[in-house]
């Protein structure tokens, strides 16, 4: 189902980890604020279906943000 587990230890050394979190947090929190942006009730005129879309969004930003912290 899933492919093999590869640790991130064999892909990047020790140096190069820290800058590709930092990186790849960056990535996570711009994604978020352009998808917050377009799913904002303010900008769909209040659909529930964006708000309800919204919400999940939300939750797995502050969990991806709570893993790079």
């Amino acid at each position: 189902m899933f492919g093999p587990i590869i640790r991130l230890g064999t892909i990047l050394p020790a140096r190069g980890r820290k800058r590709w979190i930092s990186s790849a947090a960056q990535e996570v929190k711009r994604r978020y604020k352009a998808l917050a942006k377009t799913l904002h009730p303010d900008t769909n005129g209040g659909s529930k279906k964006a708000e309800e879309r919204l919400k999940h969004v939300n939750q797995a930003y502050s969990t991806l943000k709570a893993l790079f912290s």
